[in-house]
């Protein structure tokens, strides 16, 4: 299940990559993810943004969301969000296990 939200966030990040023109100097890019830091999908996803967007600044709120707990997720970045600059991009991955 990892392998396909994996491959399903790198197809969307490449997608991406003809848009980079509209993406602003210096984006602020915030990731939240049940990810977990055990392997190399934080650092493959910051990869491809960053080849996106090379002037990009990317904050990590949390890689420890419980798999597939979507209310969790919801949670900690509502609880984050209000402290951002009001142009920051938040990026949330939790594959909720319903395909």
């Amino acid at each position: 299940m990892r392998a396909l939200s994996y491959n399903f966030l790198k197809a969307l990040l490449r997608c991406l990559a003809p848009h980079y023109s509209l993406i602003p100097p210096m984006t602020l890019i915030t990731l939240t993810t049940d990810f977990g830091v055990g392997d190399s999908y934080v650092a493959v996803m910051k990869g491809v943004i960053l080849a996106i967007a090379p002037d990009a600044r990317i904050v990590d709120i949390t890689h420890q969301i419980a798999p597939h707990n979507i209310h969790e997720a919801a949670y900690v970045l509502s609880s984050a969000v209000p402290y951002f600059p009001p142009d920051t991009v938040h990026v949330v991955v939790v594959d909720p296990g319903v395909g």
